[in-house]
């Protein structure tokens, strides 16, 4: 199953209703309600575009939305604008992402290891070999495999070779995610083994502490985004022979007040 952000499910998920009512209602119909193009609006279900900001508040007041939906709504749209541009098309053709039905995909990390050591110059399709350069147990790679797998995320070839079906893999956007939660307490768990382990030209551990602005957050999450996005294609530049983990942490050291 596939992870919608929460601007286009709803987008979707009014034009079924509305069909419910009337089975012969149109594309076209919905488009003009929305005061949109009918090619846009498709292009946007077909994920081959996103929806232009300019035509968001017009579209949440038609909608009749709340105001903590209508937030949600423009939230969702600016998260997914900042992450679309940055996609090939064949990677938004190819994009996937996951949901609570892929809890243990999501919540452990070995998972995205193993398809991200997919793309290294030497990857061996071997569990042994895939277990020996992760620092695995084997049993636990082959527990990942078959997920994968299942999940339609990898599949293997006639010559016994693992493969992955997407080009990238994403989560759910700001929604609460109890797999997403574990994942992240175990990122950070890894990072702190990793801090006594690895020699120092190897690694990159910093943190700064600021006044903030909470006004600011939402800007602040696609700054964050674009920064990540220019270190990936920084960092896969020239022979991949390693697997490394990016995890930037923005949190509150004092007792947030209501705003």
């Amino acid at each position: 199953m596939k992870y919608q952000s929460f601007y286009l499910s709803l987008l979707k998920e009014e034009l079924v209703e509305r069909q419910k009512k009337n089975p012969s209602y149109s594309l076209r119909s919905y488009a003009d309600f929305l005061g949109i193009h009918p090619g846009t609006l498709s292009s946007v279900f077909n994920g081959k575009r996103t929806l232009p900001l300019t035509s968001a508040d017009k579209i949440t007041l038609r909608l009749g939305l709340s105001p903590k939906e209508k937030m949600d709504f423009l939230k969702s749209l600016a998260t997914e604008k900042a992450k679309f541009k940055y996609l090939t098309q064949e990677e938004k053709e190819k994009q996937v992402y996951l949901d609570e039905n892929n809890f243990k995909i999501i919540a452990q990390y070995e998972h995205y290891a193993i398809v991200t050591l997919m793309d290294v110059k030497d990857f061996q399709s071997n569990p042994i070999w895939i277990a020996k350069r992760l620092g695995l147990s084997l049993n636990r790679v082959e527990m990942a495999l078959e997920r994968l797998i299942s999940a339609g995320l990898v599949i293997k070839d006639e010559a016994g070779n693992f493969k992955k079906t997407f080009s990238k893999l994403g989560t759910t956007i700001d929604i609460l995610s109890p797999a997403l939660q574990k994942a992240h307490l175990e990122d950070l768990d890894i990072a702190k083994e990793k801090l006594g382990r690895v020699d120092v030209h190897k690694r990159n551990y910093s943190s700064t502490t600021i006044a903030v602005n909470p006004a600011k957050m939402e800007k602040a999450k696609m700054v964050i985004y674009e920064f990540r996005q220019k270190m990936r294609a920084l960092m896969e530049q020239g022979d991949r022979s390693e697997v490394y983990q990016l995890c930037v942490q923005l949190f509150p050291l004092t007792e947030l007040e209501e705003l």
